[in-house]
């Protein structure tokens, strides 16, 4: 994973990624030591280039569900890998969706993780931050949509809500995770936050989360 190449960069940590699914979780343990160059890889190549990283995030993700524990001494890195992919400025969304569902499939498997308010805090702010990056200023036709506006077309395109949907839905499944006591009201401080922002965006999303 030290190469200069980043195509031979990403088919190595593909590579390790197949690997440590496919053993038992005591034979990952001697692979410790590779998951923060694997964290730190994944997130240089996804910058760099972003086609390759569309299977890198795909293969973390996949990772995370087999086997969350070998993440657990390198979580800061992951929550902090997930945070420069989303204040990427990237072309491909999925690519930052894929890494935050990553992130909270790792928190749906590490219930007591996911009970720390400091750790649902940087979470609700990453999905927020995605959910208002992805809104842009509304046009005439946001004004007045035209019939049938929003409703799934028969090409397949995402369509502009898909964003706050995904943000939406990762919020519930982040109370689902972790203790509802906590969960709410730290969710409810950073709510008020956002409604008391002048950017449109800030009041959307959060109303968007309410509803």
């Amino acid at each position: 994973m030290a190469h200069d190449d980043i195509e031979i960069r990403a088919v190595a940590i593909e590579a390790l990624a197949g690997l440590l699914e496919l053993i038992d979780y005591e034979d990952c343990k001697p692979y410790a030591d590779l998951i923060r160059p694997f964290l730190k890889n994944a997130v240089e190549i996804v910058c760099a280039d972003e086609e390759l990283g569309v299977d890198l995030l795909s293969n973390l993700q996949d990772l995370i569900d087999i086997e969350p524990r070998i993440f657990k001494p390198e979580f800061d890195n992951l929550l902090e890998a997930c945070k420069i992919v989303v204040n990427k400025d990237l072309d491909h969304h999925s690519l930052k969706e894929s890494i935050i569902e990553g992130v909270v499939i790792f928190l749906e498997r590490t219930p007591q993780i996911a009970a720390q308010e400091s750790i649902l805090n940087q979470l609700y702010e990453i999905v927020f931050t995605y959910m208002i990056s992805q809104e842009e200023d509304p046009n005439e036709e946001w004004a007045t949509p035209p019939e049938g506006f929003g409703e799934n077309n028969d090409k397949g395109e995402i369509e502009d809500d898909e964003p706050i949907k995904f943000g939406m839905h990762m919020i519930d499944r982040l109370i689902e995770a972790s203790e509802e006591k906590k969960a709410i009201p730290a969710l409810s401080k950073l709510l008020v936050k956002m409604v008391q922002q002048e950017d449109w965006k800030y009041k959307h999303a959060a109303l968007m989360a309410l509803s």
